[in-house]
């Protein structure tokens, strides 16, 4: 370097940035407190195939710690499986059997649920047994929900099933006031993305009614209410995505 004519600055503690020697050199002064007496030579390279022999002990190690890790979770299973079984009731149905069935709040329509009504209807008749939780129960098709109800939402009944079922409640707004009331017009539309695909639900209002009574129908509902409004609706949609207005017309 001094043939090159260059000079080497070295740094001092306050400014090791001069170079990175003497950087490292100020961090081990400061680290343990003496000067270095001697470097060492570099770190042997280990022979090609060489374990260390440590290696063994650590893998054995490892494997001790996934075991019981896999231990701890088979028993923490088993003791949240002993506290669920508690509240279970073991219950088995067969095909033919009447039983009583509990509405969850979901399975509602929409407007129908509320906390004083009751929640068990019934009885109705078990169609067939789909596994060890699930069962098939014979719905009236006025009930727009699911057939399939697990088995604790089954519930024994007793006695002679009766000709009729009361079902007041578990039917949405258009199957009760329908006959007297008729679908005046279209106010809206959503949809909703499910597994099962796309549903659509229409905001109808009713002939005679305030614009306040105005509620929601399924897609299904309101081609059985109004087939020819329904018609309209969609061919004016299509022909409104076919023929897109251009902006500033």
């Amino acid at each position: 370097m001094s043939k090159a004519g260059s000079k080497l600055n070295f740094s001092s503690p306050y400014y090791p940035q001069t170079d990175g020697q003497t950087e490292i050199v100020n961090r081990s002064l400061a680290l343990y407190g003496r000067p270095i007496a001697h470097f060492l030579d570099r770190a042997p390279i280990p022979y090609p195939g060489r374990v260390s022999a440590d290696a063994d002990y650590y893998l054995k190690q490892i494997q001790e710690v996934q075991q019981q890790v896999h231990q701890r979770l088979r028993d923490s299973t088993v003791k949240y499986k002993e506290s669920a079984d508690k509240h279970r009731r073991g219950m088995t149905f067969n095909e033919g059997d009447n039983v009583l069935i509990y509405f969850r709040k979901e399975r509602f329509p929409a407007g129908g649920y509320s906390k004083l009504n009751r929640k068990k209807y019934g009885p109705f008749k078990i169609l067939k047994k789909l596994g060890d939780n699930a069962y098939l129960i014979d719905l009236p098709p006025e009930v727009s929900t699911s057939p399939i109800f697990n088995v604790s939402e089954l519930y024994e009944y007793h006695g002679e099933a009766p000709s009729t079922v009361d079902i007041d409640g578990l039917t949405s707004r258009s199957d009760i006031e329908t006959p007297s009331d008729g679908v005046e017009d279209i106010l809206d539309v959503r949809e909703s993305v499910t597994r099962r695909g796309t549903h659509r639900r229409y905001l109808v209002r009713w002939r005679g009614r305030p614009l306040s009574d105005s509620s929601w129908v399924s897609e299904a509902e309101l081609r059985q209410l109004r087939e020819d409004l329904y018609q309209r609706y969609q061919d004016a949609i299509s022909t409104e995505s076919r023929f897109p207005q251009l902006e500033g017309n």
